[in-house]
């Protein structure tokens, strides 16, 4: 009988969403971290290769040649803005509705 095998590790997540998003985008299309490099017009994959495997940053100059190496537009959105509404009392999301649930008394 043999051995059960260890279980495989997933490979780390490249930091943010944006290290994310350019994996997925290489993987989808069967690019590997040689070829990203090489659209990104870069020489360094060692670099691309670590960030792609989430084990190193890059920076936001080689991030955004390989945007545009893969056809991705890198924009940049507001960190904190706040979401716009309705005015509305502001009590009224706060204090329990009562509920009637039964019985001649309730309510």
């Amino acid at each position: 009988m043999s051995k059960p095998s260890e279980p495989r590790t997933a490979p780390n997540e490249p930091a943010g969403p944006i290290g994310q998003a350019i994996r997925r985008v290489a993987e989808k299309r069967g690019l590997t971290a040689y070829a990203v490099t090489k659209l990104a017009g870069k020489r360094n994959f060692t670099e691309v290769r670590e960030f792609l495997a989430g084990t190193r940053d890059l920076k936001l100059s080689t991030i955004e040649a390989i945007c545009q190496g893969l056809g991705l537009i890198l924009i940049e959105a507001p960190q904190h803005e706040e979401p716009k509404h309705e005015p509305h009392d502001r009590d009224a999301d706060t204090i329990p509705k009562r509920t009637r649930i039964g019985g001649e008394n309730a309510g």
